[in-house]
């Protein structure tokens, strides 16, 4: 989660967007989203990816809301 974090440079993933992901009053605007899905059922789930995978830094963005 911190290398998330860090390499995020406190900026949304979407492309073109500079939303932060926290504010100056520390508020976590951010939220952290997975590129497959976590849950069965969930958009791009993979069913053949292991929990470790599905939880690992680069199944991970940070997305504002």
């Amino acid at each position: 989660m911190k290398k998330l974090f860090a390499l995020s440079l406190n900026q949304c993933a979407f492309p073109d967007c500079i939303s932060p992901i926290f504010t100056l009053s520390d508020d976590m605007v951010g939220e952290i989203c997975h590129i497959k899905a976590r849950s069965k059922g969930g958009p791009r789930y993979d069913e053949g990816q292991t929990d470790d995978d599905r939880h690992g830094f680069e199944n991970l963005l940070l997305f504002c809301r």
